[in-house]
């Protein structure tokens, strides 16, 4: 009497069980079993964010989508340059596309993750958009995450540049003040 049926369902310590042996269903709220878990829209991250990258070097994008119910998630990738610009081709700079399996958390929600591999960087890539577009059953409209690529030492020096620069001139002048001999 202490081991299971092979038939009877594994029930969470402090969950209620099913009904019956042929009721098969996840904890809903207040730990009332449901027959499924609701609807519920896919969570999506973008990494790396941000998208630093050195000239000539490649980089990964990985858009990972969890926590959503029913099964089926859609994940597309779109480029564009810039914020506002057009567009662009996703064969230019993307070489290799790839999407795991669905896995099944014990909520009874699912996850996927998907990535594009990028050409290896070239100034005329900075500022780029890169947006992962997820399509689900219980969102209402296709949900995007973006990330800007900037190429390292595309944009030229900036205002951080400036302030060291000032900073390394004034000690300058105060070092030669200091050393030179005084004026009789």
């Amino acid at each position: 009497m202490g081991h299971p049926s092979p038939i009877s369902p594994q029930v969470p310590p402090g969950a209620v069980p099913p009904r019956s042996i042929g009721d098969v269903g996840w904890p809903g709220p207040y730990g009332i079993w449901t027959g499924v878990p609701p609807p519920a829209p896919p969570k999506v991250t973008l990494r790396p964010t941000p998208l630093v990258v050195a000239p000539g070097a490649v980089a990964e994008l990985r858009c990972e989508t969890s926590a959503y119910f029913p099964l089926d998630v859609g994940v597309r990738w779109q480029r564009r340059a810039g914020p506002s610009g057009p567009p662009l081709a996703l064969e230019d700079t993307v070489t290799q596309t790839w999407t795991s399996g669905h896995r099944q958390g014990p909520d009874g929600t699912f996850s996927r993750s998907s990535g594009a591999r990028l050409v290896p960087a070239q100034p005329h890539h900075h500022g780029d958009i890169y947006t992962c577009l997820v399509t689900h059953a219980a969102l209402a409209t296709p949900r995007r995450v973006h990330v800007r690529l900037e190429v390292a030492g595309a944009e030229g020096p900036g205002l951080e540049d400036a302030v060291g620069l000032f900073l390394v001139a004034f000690v300058l002048c105060g070092l030669w003040r200091w050393l030179r001999p005084p004026c009789e």
